[in-house]
């Protein structure tokens, strides 16, 4: 348990220090991701978000700084981890200078994919006899019929999973950290609304995440605290609460009283 605890742990805290690294070592953003919010609760439990998002974040900071391997390797365990990570991995993609683009970054990318899907691949089909079944297909439980239906239990996406997933007191993003509102405004602070959605994969690679998961059958993620499903995405919200902070001293000022609840909020998590 301890050597979990570890890793788990050992993971949030090199998150930390990529956010640091991310926005110049600023107080705000970091105590935001680091104790207000339901990372912190999670980075205790032996679940696969923490890591997830830590090496999805990793891939987002070296890609900023053109070290385009690394950022295929951390990208790739990420989606390992949690396969749906590959959307908000597509969209980072995406935003790649075009001239980095090659025929031999491609197959690099592609071989680092296989290798890190592999032991998941081999696992399965030792374990259930196919590379593509999961264990949740052998649950007894009817709590899990869903995984059987759409592409591994996602389907179409829904208003009230949604209202669920942003605003609601059971798992809203929202409800459990207010300052990701102020997160989300950020992304657009002193700049247009094409400008950033063409220079900043930020916004649209939590957009698109928080709408895939209330495409799945089960958006409150079953045992849970707060929306776990979005924890891969949160880190960048923190990104775009440093923006929203830096332009004014009001901003700042609403973004601090925005924290304490989230605080709050996690270390009732913890309990």
């Amino acid at each position: 348990i301890f050597s979990e605890r570890l890793l788990v742990g050992g993971s949030f805290l090199l998150l930390m220090l990529a956010l640091r690294s991310m926005t110049g070592g600023r107080v705000l953003p970091i105590l935001a991701l680091g104790l207000g919010s339901i990372l912190f609760p999670y980075s205790s439990l032996f679940y696969s978000h923490v890591p997830a998002a830590s090496l999805l974040f990793a891939s987002f900071t070296l890609q900023t700084r053109g070290r385009y391997a690394l950022a295929d390797i951390t990208g790739a365990l990420a989606c390992a981890l949690e396969f749906p990570v590959i959307v908000p991995f597509v969209v980072l993609l995406l935003y790649r200078r075009r001239e980095s683009w090659s025929p031999a970054g491609a197959a690099r990318l592609l071989a680092f994919m296989v290798l890190s899907f592999a032991p998941q691949f081999v696992h399965n089909w030792l374990a259930f006899g196919s590379p593509f079944r999961m264990g949740y297909s052998l649950e007894s439980s009817t709590a899990f019929e869903g995984m059987n239906t759409g592409l591994f239990g996602f389907g179409v996406p829904g208003l009230h999973a949604l209202a669920m997933l942003t605003v609601s007191p059971e798992r809203g993003l929202f409800f459990y950290m207010p300052w990701a509102a102020a997160g989300l405004a950020g992304f657009f602070t002193g700049r247009s609304f094409r400008e950033t959605l063409r220079n900043d994969p930020g916004p649209l690679l939590v957009c698109l995440y928080i709408v895939l998961f209330s495409a799945y059958y089960m958006p409150s993620g079953g045992w849970a605290f707060g929306p776990r499903h979005l924890i891969p995405v949160i880190p960048f919200l923190a990104l775009g609460l440093d923006r929203f902070a830096s332009a004014c001293p009001k901003r700042a000022f609403c973004a601090w009283l925005l924290i304490l609840p989230g605080i709050l909020q996690a270390l009732v998590g913890l309990l």
